[in-house]
């Protein structure tokens, strides 16, 4: 039984049934490519830029002056005795514009102008989360793709490994039990790779919803994870400053900045704005007209806005406390994030310039060895598995580290649009074999 379904898997390898993406074309995508298709093509991205508009218009709207007020007032008219009609009427055409005192105006307009450096930055912020997102995802295509690789490379070495018992089986060497054994273990390693592959779609349609590119998605020629070669001390060596370009940092100074200019607002809307009046006056009795004038002063016996401006006074302090806490958290964040990164990067090189090789070298010798008689198969198996997993391990830190890298600069407060390529060309050559 074992042996027809052998022979159908090795008629369905040749057709190239395991190798979905063999005969389909790929597309190319690098690192800078993705970042400018989410950047120009994410529908929740675009959406965002609505509330920077938002406030540009609030702002625009800050700095319009109270409209005027127009008014007609007659008097003496339609009375009785010698005012009977229109004739005595006193007809008043006024007009009254309310001045803004105590910085009013200026106050409003420094808070919209607030206002929209605070959405300018949150949309920054929004972007620079939305590239991380996509750059984690590129990631994990890269690794699900190099996964496949080493699947196939070691379901090519089960078959061969199945060529090899089957003569020594066949000279009398080994059991027939030898054979079907490896046969098993080329089978599940057949079935790996189906697993793997569908693991890769699901991956790459997690990456083209970031750019708005949904149903079957073609397979990427994307770049694969490269081991590193830049020094991680010199970009911390970089970062004294770091909070300066922190992006959620500096969000929080823009709130404190508006918490304590909203004071500023309060105490300007406990001032009272006088009304100046001017119009001209027509007097139907004595037919004449003359000019009037006048100005209005509001009366602060109960309300002068105390309560408000307590209100927010209080409010304003609390922002000291608020960005001391974030400034802690984000230095602590940072340390942490740069030792696991340079810890990845040790792990990387130990990895691809010791291990692999050893447990390559350890794999031949004890394959070499189970034709002489030396090893059993369970230690042929063994060493496989050995070198099979010091592979996929290196995958796997790889994406750790790239991923960290990447958390990194969005602390730093660097555009990974602009950074991050250029960090990802900065590698050594890279191979898992």
């Amino acid at each position: 039984m074992i042996r027809h379904l052998l022979l159908g898997l090795l008629v369905a390898g040749s057709l190239g049934m395991p190798q979905i993406y063999a005969k389909e074309q790929t597309n190319t995508l690098t690192l800078s490519e993705l970042l400018q298709k989410v950047e120009v093509q994410n529908p929740e991205l675009q959406a965002k830029k609505t509330a920077i508009q938002t406030a540009q218009a609030k702002e625009k709207q800050a700095k319009v002056l109270p409209n005027p007020e127009l008014e007609l007032e007659s008097e003496n008219l339609y009375g009785s005795g010698e005012i009977q009609g229109l004739d005595s009427a006193e007809t008043t055409l006024r007009f009254s514009e309310k001045l803004e005192w105590g910085g009013k105006r200026g106050a409003r307009i420094k808070a919209a102008q607030l206002q929209t450096q605070a959405a300018d930055l949150e949309f920054e912020i929004d972007k620079q989360v939305l590239f991380l997102t996509a750059f984690e995802r590129y990631v994990v295509v890269i690794s699900e793709g190099q996964r496949l690789a080493i699947a196939k490379d070691q379901q090519t070495l089960h078959k061969k490994f199945v060529e090899t018992v089957k003569k020594q089986v066949q000279s009398g060497r080994l059991p027939q039990a030898e054979q079907e054994r490896a046969e098993v273990h080329y089978l599940r390693s057949t079935f790996e790779i189906e697993k793997i592959e569908h693991e890769y779609k699901e991956s790459l349609a997690r990456l083209s919803m970031l750019y708005n590119e949904t149903g079957h998605i073609p397979p990427l020629d994307v770049e694969t994870l490269p081991i590193p070669s830049h020094n991680l001390t010199e970009l911390k060596a970089h970062a004294k400053k770091f909070l300066t370009q922190n992006r959620s940092y500096q969000l929080l100074l823009i709130g404190q900045d508006q918490a304590k200019h909203q004071i500023q607002v309060e105490k300007s809307r406990g001032i009272q704005d006088p009304v100046l009046s001017a119009g001209v006056k027509k007097n139907n009795g004595s037919d004449t007209t003359s000019f009037v004038a006048g100005i209005g002063f509001p009366l602060a016996l109960f309300d002068q806005n105390k309560g408000n401006i307590e209100s927010v006074s209080f409010k304003a302090k609390e922002w000291d406390s608020i960005i001391q806490a974030e400034k802690n958290s984000i230095l602590v964040t940072y340390e942490h994030t740069f030792h696991h990164a340079h810890l990845l990067q040790k792990e990387a090189d130990l990895l691809s310039e010791k291990i692999i090789p050893k447990t390559k070298s350890i794999y031949q010798q004890v394959n070499k060895g189970y034709l002489q008689g030396k090893y059993a198969y369970l230690d042929v198996l063994n060493a496989q598995q050995d070198w099979i997993d010091a592979q996929e391990t290196l995958v796997e830190v790889l994406g750790n580290y790239w991923k960290t890298v990447a958390q990194l600069e969005v602390i730093l407060g660097h555009s990974l649009d602009h950074q991050l390529p250029q960090l990802f060309a900065q590698t050594k050559e890279n191979t898992h074999d």
